[in-house]
């Protein structure tokens, strides 16, 4: 066995394990600045349509949008407002189902707590739908 006391010399064109800190990513603004735009490279999918979504919401007017479901508003409140029968429907899901929970696992607290809790719930979702 021959021991070497000294590094040996790096061949043409090898790569180090451990590049000495003078031969690695540049510091600074300049290694900064690489950095982010290899960031930018790799997922310019993305960046272009987060950039193309910030547009459309800073700048509206450039895709002309125009609200089409605006005459429907008053059919959506009369199905899905406060009072209508989509509402009462889940009134009495919300009913069947905590019975059955009940039923399942013994709580009372389910019963006497899920019940009133899940029609709150709804008629604040439902007044903020109407």
């Amino acid at each position: 066995m021959k021991v070497v006391t000294s590094h040996p010399a790096m061949v043409q064109g090898a790569a180090g394990a451990c590049p000495a800190h003078s031969e690695g990513m540049p510091q600074g603004l300049i290694g900064a600045t690489r950095r982010a735009f290899s960031l930018l490279y790799r997922h310019r999918a993305n960046v272009l349509l987060i950039c193309l979504a910030v547009m459309f919401f800073a700048l509206p007017h450039l895709v002309r949008a125009e609200d089409l479901l605006a005459s429907q508003k008053a059919d959506a409140k009369d199905t899905f407002g406060h009072g209508s029968t989509v509402e009462w429907g889940l009134y009495i899901a919300e009913i069947i189902l905590s019975i059955g929970a009940y039923i399942k696992v013994r709580n009372p607290m389910i019963l006497v707590g899920g019940i009133p809790f899940l029609i709150v719930i709804t008629r604040v979702f439902f007044s903020l739908a109407g």
